[in-house]
């Protein structure tokens, strides 16, 4: 490695990943605050609404965008450009995402959070137009593939926020469209696509001979427009549109799971970091034969329920791609009992939670009521969460 390599390496370390784990410290803390309030209703100054805005904003905008963007300096970007910018886009972020911490705790969507949400989509063009003139020609191609779609969808998904604003807000069909296609874009295209490229680079998985998982990644990148055409059920569009639809999503499933089963071998090596990726790849198989189903044009109207949702989200991002970042851009603690228990803690508290979350949302719909405290149960799981992810965040 070279001095040039090295200073990146750090400067990404310190700059990016360590400051990423406190803000999934902050965005933990806020979750279980949410759950433990509507569990027990106490006087607060912050609404509820406005604290959900600022747990998602500080989970995606701090703790993954901070992982995914210092990724895309340090692995696909030259070492020279990559130093150069890496400092003040950093600065920059952790403005953006303190001012939209405070803003939308405070006011939710209004005039700061909107201005603070504009600096930090200025920094994402930045960052997107420095790798599309300055890529690296030595990373492997699948990696570069793989991250320079994500980066690409994450520009395109962009289109959704402003056909929103010009939609008159949250309200109306087309509202919930673009809306629904936003999120559709930002998970299945920028968040899976770049977490893929951080699987096969932390796992040093030899790509260029595997022919399956370069065909999975044509699947998946063209089939993924054609997915989408499922988020148009909420304009009522025709049943062999949503078929179409499905199909798509079949596709595309089918080529994650090509791409996905080829990293299990390689993650099931008996150490504590591999170990919690294997899990998290677990999760991700999971996730897209849920989608499958999901997507059949008969079960379509379940996409509308709103725990439903919060379950799928939660599932993606807690199972898959935390449990996949953490071993990523962590250090393992020195102490061997704390080692042992930071990856027991946060695996029982993201199935305890999927678990509890599943339960509420899914047994109703078969007319089985349970009427246990959800809430309480899924504060107790944030609060596992949280203890095993201080512990991998302690410097060593």
């Amino acid at each position: 490695m070279t001095s040039k390599a090295k200073d990146l390496r750090s400067l990404v370390d310190v700059w990016f990943y360590k400051p990423a784990f406190i803000w999934l410290v902050l965005s933990l803390i806020v979750g279980i605050w949410i759950r433990f309030e509507w569990h027990s209703p106490i006087q607060s100054e912050f609404a509820i609404p406005h604290l959900i805005h600022t747990h998602t904003h500080a989970a995606l905008l701090g703790w993954v965008y901070l992982i995914f963007s210092g990724f895309t300096l340090k692995t696909v970007i030259p070492e020279r450009k990559a130093t150069a910018i890496a400092v003040p886009m950093a600065v920059g972020l952790h403005l953006a995402n303190v001012g939209m911490f405070i803003a939308f705790s405070l006011q939710g969507y209004a005039f700061w959070s909107i201005l603070f949400s504009s600096i930090h989509l200025f920094l994402t063009v930045w960052l997107a137009v420095v790798y599309l003139f300055f890529r690296k020609k030595d990373a492997p191609l699948l990696v570069r593939n793989f991250t320079g779609s994500a980066w690409l969808w994450l520009m395109l998904s962009g289109f959704g926020l402003f056909a929103l604003a010009f939609t008159g807000g949250m309200a109306g069909q087309w509202a919930q469209f673009w809306l629904g296609s936003y999120l559709y874009l930002l998970t299945n295209g920028w968040i899976l696509f770049i977490l893929i490229a951080v699987g096969i680079q932390h796992l040093h998985v030899k790509t260029d001979s595997n022919k399956w998982m370069n065909i999975g990644f044509n699947i998946m990148f063209y089939s993924l427009p054609g997915s989408m055409i499922s988020m148009f059920y909420v304009l009522d569009i025709s049943e062999k549109l949503q078929w179409i639809g499905w199909l798509f999503n079949v596709a595309f499933s089918i080529g994650t799971l090509m791409v996905v089963i080829p990293l299990i071998k390689p993650a099931l090596k008996k150490t504590i970091d591999k170990w919690l990726v294997f899990q998290g790849l677990l999760f991700l198989i999971v996730k897209s034969v849920l989608q499958i189903i999901a997507f059949l044009p008969f079960l379509l109207y379940l996409t509308s329920n709103h725990h439903l949702k919060v379950l799928f989200l939660h599932l993606f991002l807690l199972g898959c791609v935390t449990l996949i970042l953490i071993p990523f851009a962590s250090h393992p603690p020195k102490n061997k009992i704390l080692n042992a228990l930071a990856p027991v803690l946060l695996l029982s508290g993201v199935v305890l939670m999927i678990l509890f979350m599943g339960m509420m949302a899914g047994l109703p719909l078969f007319g089985v009521f349970l009427f246990l405290p959800y809430q309480l149960l899924m504060t107790i799981s944030g609060i596992l969460i949280l203890a095993g992810v201080i512990i991998v965040s302690l410097p060593r």
